[in-house]
């Protein structure tokens, strides 16, 4: 029987062959899928940005109603809301920024000392008033954490309220925030009594880094709840001549008399079917997130009633806490990918790196078409006493042959 090991051959390349297809379609498919996955980080930065604290209050109690049902049953612009606002000069009676450790202690005492070194606006959202402060700095004002044997240790800065704002509520929401407006930390900001209250406040960053398509996160560079906020307040305008309740709106002149829409309006099925197709519209149109996001989270640590001040007092603190760092990062990147595809082609077919070393090649080529040295073609003079050792060597070799071959031995004819 012939055994044909051609066959046999080439059936097992072809198994070989089929095992690195199927391994090459798998592993392409789950890289393709673009799979993330995230790691925690504490982080606690040497050096923190001066944020902004913003007072919020609810509505009615700013306009002077006292019953929640007088409010819903009056049509309320804009215009009365921020008209019932207090001006600049009724809002504080003092303002002092500490950072010990760089040697900056300031008090602003005065109305006009106040005016020029702290920023007051104002803007509405979800049925509050608020009042954004910010110690005005030029550029970024940053302060460091490394001097906590000081007086004040951790005091950034803090805002003593005058009693005709307080005195008119009962609560307040104290929100601190890095952007310019709270779009998302006002969301989770929690009230504390405002009248004749010394409040201490810190704060925590949570930074999210995700990754931009293809990846499943779908990151953008941009700024998703402005995107969503913008999109959001136009097309209500357009659409109900209103302002939407969940975003915020600036105080503004062109929009003074634009009525917000309040929560109780959306009883009404038909108000209630058009601002949803407004809002899932705005979602199709931002439908990414940011690739950067911060979050500050306020942490309301103190609050002491009855102060000897008669006056509400409001202090920010350095951040005790340390911030949450979440970072999305690939789970399969292509140099992974690149080095299995590499492993699987070794596996199944024996073909690596160093079988597909060019230097061999290229050492046969150039040995190859090299001008050859026809030098070792020359006749070569030999001396008379090489000449002679050379014979004896070549005599020797041939008896050496010669007794071989003919298997002789000297002593098998001997009588015995």
């Amino acid at each position: 029987m012939v055994i044909n090991y051609t066959m046999f051959f080439n059936m097992f390349n072809m198994l070989c062959t089929i095992g690195l297809t199927i391994q090459v379609i798998l592993i392409t498919i789950k890289y393709t899928d673009y799979e993330v996955t995230n790691s925690i980080r504490i982080d606690m930065p040497f050096a923190v940005e001066v944020p902004s604290l913003s007072l919020c209050f609810f509505i009615y109690l700013v306009l002077g109603s006292g019953h929640y049902s007088d409010y819903e049953n009056t049509s309320v612009t804009l215009h009365d809301v921020f008209n019932g606002m207090l001006r600049f000069d009724d809002l504080l009676t003092n303002a002092v920024i500490r950072f010990p450790n760089v040697h900056l202690v300031q008090e602003f005492e005065t109305t006009d000392t106040i005016r020029q070194n702290v920023d007051v606006s104002m803007f509405y959202v979800q049925e509050y008033v608020c009042y954004r402060l910010s110690i005005k700095t030029n550029g970024s004002l940053n302060f460091a954490r490394a001097a906590t044997a000081y007086e004040w240790p951790g005091m950034a800065f803090n805002y003593r309220l005058r009693t005709q704002l307080t005195n008119k509520t009962t609560s307040m929401v104290p929100v601190i925030h890095k952007s310019l407006l709270p779009n998302k930390e006002v969301m989770m900001a929690r009230s504390v009594p405002s009248n004749d209250t010394d409040i201490r406040l810190s704060y925590q960053d949570i930074v999210t880094y995700s990754l931009s398509p293809p990846y499943q996160t779908q990151c953008r560079n941009y700024d998703q709840s402005a995107c969503f906020s913008g999109c959001l307040i136009n097309r209500t305008l357009d659409k109900l001549k209103m302002f939407p309740f969940t975003c915020i709106i600036p105080e503004l002149n062109n929009y003074d008399m634009t009525r917000p829409l309040f929560p109780h309006d959306l009883g009404n099925r038909t108000l209630m079917a058009s601002y949803e197709s407004i809002i899932f519209g705005c979602l199709h149109q931002c439908p990414q997130i940011t690739c950067r996001n911060v979050l500050t989270m306020t942490r309301i640590e103190v609050v002491n009633q009855n102060t000897p001040f008669n006056e509400t007092q409001v202090r920010v603190s350095i951040p005790t806490f340390p911030n949450i760092v979440i970072k999305f990062e690939a789970r399969f990147v292509f140099l992974e990918y690149l080095i299995y595809i590499m492993s699987c082609f070794g596996t199944w077919l024996g073909i690596s790196v160093l079988s597909l070393n060019p230097v061999p090649v290229l050492v046969w080529m150039l040995n190859k078409y090299r001008p050859r040295n026809r030098n070792h073609l020359k006749p070569k003079t030999m001396s008379l006493a090489q000449l002679t050792e050379n014979v004896h060597t070549l005599n020797s070799i041939v008896s050496s042959q010669f007794v071989r071959s003919f298997h002789f031995q000297p002593n098998q004819y001997k009588s015995h």
